[in-house]
């Protein structure tokens, strides 16, 4: 039977505790069967915030409920705040977050070490003597639970010379697609502002690595000095990245991020830059591999990150 997700979702916020816990678990059997709960995904973020801890645990809930469907990475933009409950003054509240995390993490394998290494840091010497050992417990059997989950098995390598050609694809890959549009035709690749990025590539300062899958590479990092949007200045190099559609959300694109920063440290290089649109969800992701905002025009960002 179909339930009024819109009269449920209201009264998550009833006084009555009993109306509003009625109003959860139909909104997370709606959640187990399709995605039209989704759609309130901010607003579950917001019950993260609220005062009451009864309406954090069940934003928190439904925010775990909602993970299969997250297609457009939501829950990565939020996940540092939603692992900020794990320790929440409530321990009832950081009991249900900590159990609700292999959800995330089964749903969300990329979140997998942000999960475990939140898990491991908690500070649970803020509960009381009695609450200590079932909080502790309940981090112990995620923890066991996470470990688990099946990452895709990937390396990651320098680029050879013979696949410098592959570059074409992963730059129209790296395209921004804003919701609802059409791709644009693969022949958008031949503009001077975006050949710059891959044009006689394997000069000084190009530097390349990818992301290899049983043999078919998955993903692409590279960098070049080049007068591009994210340009800062001739000892900058500028960073692209982009994966198959098929390899996005699995932690391989963290991993290949995480690869080159270490490659650009150790080859000396100061810093950084790129450009990114600002309704790019990979804004977030950027943010955490340690890239800031150093300027910023109507539609994009310019970031850097220092080495």
């Amino acid at each position: 039977m179909k339930i009024n997700i819109e009269d449920n979702f209201n009264l998550l916020f009833d006084k009555n505790n009993s109306t509003a816990y009625k109003a959860l678990q139909a909104l997370q059997k709606e959640c187990e069967e399709s995605d039209q709960v989704y759609c309130y995904m901010e607003k579950l973020a917001d019950m993260m915030n609220r005062d009451n801890s009864y309406i954090r645990t069940r934003g928190l809930t439904l925010i775990a409920y909602n993970a299969k469907w997250d297609n457009d990475n939501k829950i990565d933009e939020i996940i540092d705040e939603y692992l900020k409950h794990i320790t929440d003054v409530k321990p009832i509240t950081a009991r249900q977050c900590i159990k609700l995390l292999p959800m995330i993490a089964k749903s969300k394998p990329e979140l997998k070490c942000d999960i475990v290494s939140a898990l491991q840091k908690a500070n649970i010497s803020i509960y009381t003597d009695s609450m200590r050992p079932l909080v502790r417990k309940d981090i112990q059997n995620s923890l066991a639970e996470i470990k688990k989950v099946k990452c895709m098995d990937y390396k990651i390598r320098e680029i050879r010379k013979e696949e410098y050609e592959v570059l074409a694809d992963f730059l129209y890959e790296a395209i921004f697609i804003p919701p609802g549009m059409e791709k644009p035709p693969k022949a958008i690749i031949r503009q001077p502002e975006l050949q710059v990025y891959i044009a006689d590539f394997g000069k000084a300062d190009d530097w390349c690595l990818v992301a290899e899958v049983k043999g078919k590479l998955a993903g692409a990092v590279w960098v070049r000095i080049m007068n591009d949007y994210g340009h800062i200045d001739d000892e900058t190099p500028s960073l692209a990245i982009s994966l198959y559609e098929e390899y996005r959300n699995l932690g391989i694109g963290t991993a290949l991020m995480r690869s080159m920063l270490q490659l650009l440290k150790d080859k000396g290089y100061k810093q950084t830059s790129l450009s990114v649109q600002k309704a790019n969800y990979a804004v977030e992701i950027y943010i955490k591999a340690g890239f800031r905002v150093a300027d910023e025009s109507e539609e994009e960002y310019k970031m850097v990150c220092q080495l």
